[in-house]
């Protein structure tokens, strides 16, 4: 919410009040909520300028906004104040519970030895590595080398260790939104691995790409099937989400593929 400021002279406070109200009135920006008491239309618009103001404070304001990492009204502000930033690598290392010395290290495995987790006391559900995951989602400017690859890195491991189906959800949404073609074919790779159970693990990465993904996936799932559509890795659950998800991705091209399997009972469901 934004209060209008009291100031001493009544006309440079009524000055004040005439520019809230243009605003208001040739635009979408602003609107009154109550007397002299206006708010942002869009909630996105103060998570904007806040990332904004935060950004301009540098070291105070990205050390600030990483104490608040797991209030709710905070994380917008956070994943778009690291597409702001000129090097999102202090945010990062702030949300997974580190700091960055005063002579940088060029790459995160000197900082951070190999085999150790990134993130230092994170809770029951992995908050601070998911959230740095998330970041990566808006394709920020990472000086670190390394960094990026071990935060994702230890994503996909989570996906194939927790025990959680809530996890594999959220897990698989991350990989799939940060849209990477190597993760991609990681995630591709895992949907055909009869080793990876249960099969609702894979099914999460499969229902994430049509929720969340984007048509360039859609032939490589219909390949898992054209290549060898009696392959017993992909177990009965797992054709059936595919097939659903070509269709929620608007696959048409692979409708006439489908229709041949089917008609030769290769589909095998």
């Amino acid at each position: 919410m934004l209060i209008v400021v009291t100031v001493p002279h009544s006309s440079a406070k009524r000055c004040n009040k005439a520019i809230l109200e243009e605003i208001t009135d040739s635009s979408s920006l602003l609107k009154e909520a109550a007397y002299e008491l206006y708010s942002f239309l869009h909630l996105t618009f103060q998570e904007y300028f806040a990332a904004l103001a935060v950004n301009k404070k540098r070291a105070i304001g990205w050390q600030e906004v990483v104490k608040h990492r797991h209030e709710p009204w905070w994380e917008e502000v956070i994943l778009l104040l690291a597409e702001c930033m000129d090097d999102a690598t202090p945010l990062l290392l702030g949300i997974l519970g580190r700091s960055l010395p005063p002579l940088s290290p060029g790459n995160i495995n000197q900082l951070i030895p190999e085999g150790e987790p990134l993130a230092v006391n994170d809770d029951l559900f992995d908050s601070d590595l998911l959230l740095a995951a998330r970041c990566l989602v808006g394709k920020p400017t990472i000086l670190m080398q390394g960094l990026r690859d071990r935060i994702i890195a230890e994503v996909k491991a989570l996906l194939l260790t927790s025990r959680y189906k809530f996890d594999w959800d959220r897990i698989a949404r991350i990989l799939v939104e940060i849209n990477d073609p190597v993760v991609t074919e990681q995630l591709l790779e895992i949907i055909k691995d009869d080793s990876v159970q249960p099969s609702d693990r894979r099914e999460s990465i499969v229902r994430a790409f049509g929720k969340f993904g984007n048509q360039s996936v859609a032939q490589s799932l219909l390949e898992l099937f054209k290549s060898n559509p009696s392959n017993p890795e992909l177990d009965l659950f797992v054709r059936v989400r595919i097939i659903d998800t070509l269709g929620v991705l608007k696959a048409n091209f692979a409708v006439n593929s489908l229709q041949e399997m089917l008609q030769t009972n290769q589909l095998n469901i």
